[in-house]
């Protein structure tokens, strides 16, 4: 397998990691179902809750941007070494130095040691992994929920909420429909603007999800019946 290969792997994993459901539809579940939903109060509290997320997201999205960034270069950097190349990485000292040595006279010895290096790297390794990956799916598809959101808003203020959370323009720096600046305050308020009908699409985007589930948990008892 080339180094190439290995990356296009690598991507692959992220992106699938990525396709989890924001953690925020688990926290709209666990309202709804602590919540009396025929009297409307369900929905409320939901929506209120989906309000309170997008202010969240809004304050930290360009950090969150530079540190879903780090966590693709920290889960890409994950060890590939050859068995050859990770006994010498990790007998070598990292001095470069002393006599190279060629794979095709290795002994049987050797390559055992190898090989049980190599096992240690991606052992100790391995954990570290699954908590990064872990943290970059919840981060990453946070983030792909907001974008989703931002891009339902149309007009002006949909506009201006892209510039903020997709591009990761500066409140400062964002500009009207024909590029002229706007003043901070203007900007803040499109953007509450904005976030009452994001609100609105994330909370039928949920009920969407929700309901394709149940139904694929029902399509599942059926099989099993």
């Amino acid at each position: 397998m080339t180094a190439q290969d290995i990356r296009k792997e690598q991507e692959q994993v992220l992106a699938h990691a990525a396709e989890r459901p924001s953690e925020l539809f688990g926290l709209l579940d666990c309202i709804f179902e602590h919540t009396n939903e025929n009297s409307g109060e369900a929905e409320a509290k939901i929506l209120d809750e989906i309000k309170r997320w997008l202010r969240d997201m809004g304050k930290t999205i360009a950090g969150k941007k530079v540190q879903l960034q780090k966590l693709k270069e920290q889960l890409l950097s994950a060890p590939t070494l050859t068995p050859v190349e990770a006994y010498y990485a990790m007998n070598s000292g990292g001095s470069g130095e002393g006599e190279r040595v060629q794979s095709s006279h290795i002994s049987d010895p050797t390559a055992k040691a190898a090989i049980g290096a190599l096992d240690y790297i991606i052992r100790t390794w391995r954990d570290d992994y699954k908590k990064l990956l872990k943290k970059y799916g919840t981060l990453a598809s946070d983030i792909h929920l907001l974008e989703m959101a931002a891009d339902y808003v149309g007009g002006e203020q949909g506009m201006i909420v892209r510039q903020i959370y997709v591009a990761g323009v500066f409140w400062k720096d964002a500009v009207g429909l024909n590029g002229e600046p706007l003043s901070w305050q203007v900007v803040r308020k499109m953007e509450r603007q904005a976030q009452a009908e994001m609100a609105e699409f994330i909370l039928k985007y949920w009920k969407t999800q929700k309901e394709e589930h149940e139904e694929d948990m029902q399509d599942g008892t059926e099989k099993v019946i």
